[in-house]
């Protein structure tokens, strides 16, 4: 469960990440290398993997986290401590860091 807090943790501070992780949870998962339990895979699977019917729990998730960023930020020096995203944070697989360097 370690794991997966450390997601959600990363998701919260990560924007990109947690864009990624909201989209395609299992390809983010793959493409930002986390490696997670069998039973952490299937609760990230149960929490964030988008459906037709739970359209409103993903948006609704999504504002949350982005609420908790917010808060945190707000209540940190981001000059000292954490830039955005967090430089504690993922780092951004090679082919998102491409991506940055081109835009």
């Amino acid at each position: 469960m370690d794991l997966l807090i450390t997601v959600i943790g990363n998701a919260v501070v990560h924007p990109g990440f947690r864009a990624e992780l909201l989209l395609d949870p299992l390809q983010a998962i793959e493409e930002w290398r986390f490696r997670l339990t069998k039973g952490d895979e299937s609760l990230l699977r149960d929490m964030f993997t988008p459906t037709k019917s739970n359209k409103q729990y993903m948006k609704d998730l999504d504002a949350a986290l982005l609420a908790l960023e917010t808060l945190l930020y707000d209540h940190i020096s981001v000059e000292n401590v954490c830039g955005k995203p967090c430089r504690m944070s993922v780092e951004a697989p090679p082919s998102v860091r491409k991506l940055h360097k081109a835009a």
